[in-house]
């Protein structure tokens, strides 16, 4: 079951990749100032993007034990809310899009 969870993971990371990378070759600004530096040129992008996602799955996976036993959560439950935001960025990506387009 945690395999399927990693590929909505990265999978949602990678539609948030693309659907900012089509807003952007459309005309649109990126908003995210943490993103902004990298967004200008589409291999540090990349490589930032899913650099960011591996390691926060590392660090989830590796700290666990640490802090998130205090906030009474399981590793997968981190996953599950990156994932979750990962999918309203992409709708809010697909929406900036369409504005720009139209």
């Amino acid at each position: 079951m945690m395999l399927a969870e990693i590929v909505a993971f990265y999978g949602f990371q990678f539609t948030d990749f693309l659907t900012t990378w089509l807003g952007l070759r459309a005309g649109a600004a990126e908003v995210n100032a943490v993103m902004r530096p990298f967004v200008t040129s589409v291999p540090r992008f990349v490589i930032f993007k899913f650099g960011l996602a591996t390691f926060l799955l590392i660090f989830v996976f590796l700290t666990a034990q640490d802090w998130l036993t205090v906030l009474h959560l399981s590793p997968m439950s981190v996953v599950y809310i990156d994932t979750i935001v990962e999918g309203a960025v992409t709708c809010s990506n697909i929406y900036t899009l369409w504005r720009v387009k139209k």
